[in-house]
This record gives C-alpha cells, sequence and structure tokens, in this order.
C-alpha cells in the first residue's frame, strides 16, 4: 500500500531541504506519495502545494502582526488538509512557530499519527523552554547542527544529527583566488521583508565602494524576486547583475565571486562551503531587535562562526549595519588578499563537523529513518 507523507516547508532554505530529503527518499522507495507545502524545488520531486509557500515566509516578532489574521487562516486549512488526507507521516521543516500551532492544533484534535519535526528551533539562542514544549507534541526532532542534540534530549524528545544537507553536493566547486577581487556576491535574504530592508543598505555600501574600486556584483535572488531587485537598483552606480542560480549550479556560481557581502543564516554556510570569503551584516525591524536583545544568549549571530566556536566572520548587526561600516569592511578585505585566503582556510574546519567525506549524507540517512518509521506507523 502506498504510503503518504505530509510535508510543510515555508521559505526557500527549506524547500532546499525538503527537496533533498523528498530525492533520497524517492530514490529508495519510487512509490511514496507527498503532500502539504512547499516550493518549486519540492515540486520537482511531485510535491502540490495546497497554497503557496511564500505565505509562511514571515520572520521577528513585529514583523508577523500584520500577517497575523491570514496565518491562523493558514493554519487552520493545513490542519484540515491534514486531517482529511490522513498521511503515515508528517514532517514540519524548519518554522517552528506556524509549525508548532499546526502540530498543537492536530493533537488538540486527536490526530495520533507520527510527526517529525527536521531543523530544530534555536534553544540555544533563546527560549531553551521550547524544546519541553515540542518534546510534548512531536515523535521526532532531527537536528542539522551537532550542538542541538542535547536540549531535546534532555526533555525526552526523540533526536537525531546525520549532519547538514548544506554538504549534499555532487561536486564541491572550487574558489581560485583572485588578486584583484572584482567579483562581489551579494545575498540580502529570500524573505520580501528582508530583500526590502537590507537590499538599500547593501546597494549604498557599494555605491561608497565603487567611488575607490572596480568590481561587478552578482545579486543573489529567486526569480519571482526579480523585479523588486531591478526596482531597489534602478539608482544605484555600482556594476551588477541579477543572478537566479538552480539549485544544482548555486555554490558553483558563488566559487566564481571573489567576496561576498551576506545576511546572516544559512546562506553563510554555502558561501564557506565555496571557499568565499565574507562579510556578515544583518538589521531586523527595531522593536523585534530590542525584544531579541533581552531574549538572545549566544554572542554570533554567523552560523560559521558558532558552529566554529570562534568569530572567524565579520558581522555588522543593527546599529553597525550601516553602509559606511558596510563598505569599510568589505575595503579591508579587498585590499588584503592574505586576509580574503586566511578566512576562507579557517571556514573550512565546520565541514567535517556537518558530515562531509561520510559514505552517506545527511539526506540519505534520515531518508532510512523515516522508512523503517513508516513501516509501523499508526493509523491517524
Amino acid at each position: 500500500m502506498t504510503k503518504k507523507i505530509f510535508l510543510i516547508a515555508g521559505e526557500k532554505s527549506g524547500d532546499d531541504i525538503g527537496y533533498k530529503l523528498m530525492k533520497s527518499l524517492i530514490n529508495l522507495d519510487p512509490s511514496l506519495k507527498f503532500l502539504g507545502i512547499g516550493g518549486p524545488l519540492m515540486s520537482q520531486c511531485g510535491l502540490k502545494s495546497i497554497f503557496p509557500y511564500e505565505d509562511l515566509s514571515v520572520m521577528g516578532f513585529v514583523e508577523v502582526l500584520p500577517k497575523i489574521f491570514a496565518l491562523k487562516a493558514r493554519i487552520k486549512e493545513t490542519v484540515a488538509d491534514i486531517l482529511k488526507a490522513k498521511p503515515d507521516l508528517i514532517i514540519t521543516i524548519d518554522l517552528p512557530g506556524f509549525n508548532y500551532r499546526v502540530v498543537n492544533k492536530l493533537r488538540e484534535q486527536g490526530y495520533k499519527g507520527k510527526i517529525f519535526h527536521y531543523v530544530a528551533p534555536s534553544v540555544w539562542a533563546y527560549k531553551e523552554g521550547r524544546a519541553a514544549k515540542f518534546a510534548k507534541i512531536f515523535d521526532r526532532m532531527i537536528c542539522i547542527l551537532p550542538f542541538e542534540e542535547k536540549y531535546f534530549q534532555a526533555v525526552g524528545l526523540k533526536t537525531n544529527y546525520f549532519g547538514n544537507p548544506v554538504i549534499e553536493q555532487d561536486e564541491i566547486a572550487k574558489h581560485e583566488p583572485n588578486k584583484n577581487a572584482s567579483k562581489i556576491l551579494v545575498c540580502c535574504g529570500s524573505r520580501i521583508g528582508e530583500i526590502k530592508r537590507l537590499l538599500p543598505i547593501f546597494a549604498a555600501s557599494l555605491d561608497l565602494l565603487s567611488t575607490d574600486h572596480q568590481f561587478e556584483a552578482s545579486i543573489l535572488t529567486q526569480p519571482s524576486y526579480v523585479k523588486l531587485v531591478s526596482n531597489l537598483l534602478k539608482e544605484s552606480r555600482f556594476k551588477y547583475k541579477i543572478i537566479t542560480p538552480k539549485e544544482d549550479d548555486k555554490i558553483k556560481l558563488m566559487a566564481k565571486c571573489d567576496l561576498a557581502l551576506t545576511k546572516s543564516g544559512t546562506i553563510t554556510t554555502e558561501i564557506a562551503l565555496a571557499g568565499v570569503p565574507m562579510i556578515v551584516a544583518h538589521k531586523v525591524n527595531w522593536l523585534s531587535y530590542l525584544i531579541i536583545k533581552t531574549l538572545i544568549k549566544i554572542s554570533s549571530i554567523c552560523l560559521v562562526n558558532l558552529i566554529a566556536g570562534e568569530k572567524i566572520i565579520p558581522e555588522l548587526i543593527q546599529g553597525q549595519c550601516t553602509p559606511y561600516k558596510i563598505a569599510g569592511g568589505l575595503e579591508e578585505y579587498i585590499n588584503d588578499p592574505v586576509l580574503r585566503k586566511a578566512q576562507a582556510q579557517q571556514s573550512t574546519k565546520i565541514f567535517k563537523i556537518l558530515g562531509q567525506g561520510q559514505k552517506e549524507s545527511p539526506s540519505l540517512k534520515l531518508a532510512r529513518l523515516i522508512l523503517k518509521e513508516l513501516a509501523d506507523a499508526p493509523a491517524s
């Protein structure tokens, strides 16, 4: 009998992770049927999203408020669809706020089916109590960072760390250092709010930089955001091109750049994997920042720094995220090829920790576990 898996992913990184997992599952069992919410990559594996996954791409305490009623409607719609579909397994990917509420509603309505959460909420950064809340309603947690397991195992939730899917590349591109640093990669996010907030700041910093340096910026974005990015850059003076690479080509394209200016997040591990030195600059709504500042327990927001346990990548956060500060930081790296090379080499230490070089990929290991669980999944 065909087994049904319901997946929920609501942003670009979730779509990437879901796609890699679905490919591994299909390779092991082509008969599987996929339902749920996902993006263009997951659709390539046969998932027809019940609504646009972009509807769930909201981040920040304050930023979510204008969309609260729309999100509540999507929660209700998702719960109803799951109860109707009666899947053999639910896998929620990231989006801890939305996914927790969906699963909690399901449990309140008596749903007994198995539910996994993939990409653990950042309890190590703030709100450690969320681990216990997740343990009450989820059957298993799948972590993608090595230091996360202990938080969920401590509250009795079955937890696994197989590695990080960011390392799953058919061929790791080799960055060739360029003495002149004439190609700059720019990554300002996969959410509309992030792009609108960060790209004008990034563009202003590159305008400043262009007065003394010749370079071409590659602005990385999704096809659906090309028009938005073009409009935000129409007054810019620096030379640029907008790029929308396919997932399989992204790391190779990154490796052709000499330096990167990026927001925080998973993207920093991808840039490091490409061997490209970078500067991280990030800013959120000022009220969200005040709230986060009272909760956060870590001194760094860059994943490369967190995984390595040391400050390898420069970070310009909130009040430091200004055109002059960013331009100055980029200029330091442009002027010093030794500094660029040193950062790129230091960053490589994280990939063994994330599972690089292992016989099986993180997604394949997880797929094997899922198939084992499906063999005796209780009826919902």
